[in-house]
């Protein structure tokens, strides 16, 4: 059986909405930082509050209408807020209940925080926003652990590369290496190698050789 997606007459399905966006950031989660208020936290002495605002996680789109509000129990524990998507639960026309946020609790620590494989309904996924704790007399030591998304770096790097690439320009891992030189070499034998640190890459921790055409 096919899915067409994208196609006339077609139900385009949230999961693959979902996986194009997770895929071009890479597995990253983030705020729109400056879409509404951010999604910007406060807190009083038993309450953390969200603002509205833009946000993803595992590739799907969330909106805060006006804030979200919790109640926080004072009771010595160690707190983490997150947002949770959980795929087992049902949405329908007027509710959206896979994702919502919670104050995870530990009684000696931070809890560790759950991060499941999402499928059309299956998996749990949990994205933090912030950690505290919850004293007697209050919350304290609260820190904001918000990600931002900034999609401007992100299209100026693709605009980098492709203007990398019709410079004739190529870089690759050096784990790489030989598959690429071999392929150069039937192009153009004799290729210049040179190897660079100064050429922009997303791969962290990697030497690079950079590939330029032979002079």
């Amino acid at each position: 059986m096919l899915k067409g997606h994208s196609y006339n007459d077609q139900i385009y399905y949230s999961v693959a909405d979902r996986l194009i966006n997770n895929t071009f950031l890479n597995g990253t989660n983030g705020i729109f930082q400056n879409e509404g208020s951010g999604c910007s936290l406060s807190n009083t002495s038993n309450s953390v509050t969200i603002s509205d605002g833009f946000f993803i996680v595992q590739g799907g789109l969330t909106e805060i209408v006006n804030s979200e509000t919790l109640q926080v129990v004072l009771d010595g524990s160690y707190c983490v807020l997150v947002y949770e998507l959980d795929m087992s639960k049902d949405n329908t026309d007027t509710s959206f209940v896979q994702g919502q946020f919670k104050v995870l609790t530990g009684q000696s620590s931070y809890p560790a925080l759950t991060k499941q494989k999402l499928t059309e309904n299956t998996g749990i996924y949990q994205y933090e926003f912030a950690r505290f704790r919850a004293l007697t007399t209050g919350i304290t030591d609260f820190v904001d652990n918000r990600t931002f998304l900034d999609y401007n770096s992100i299209f100026e790097y693709i605009q980098s590369q492709i203007e990398l690439i019709e410079d004739n320009g190529l870089y690759v891992p050096k784990t790489e290496f030989d598959p690429v030189k071999e392929k150069v070499a039937e192009l153009d034998s004799n290729p210049k190698l040179v190897v660079s640190d100064t050429q922009p890459t997303p791969i962290s921790n990697k030497t690079i050789v950079w590939i330029k055409p032979k002079e």
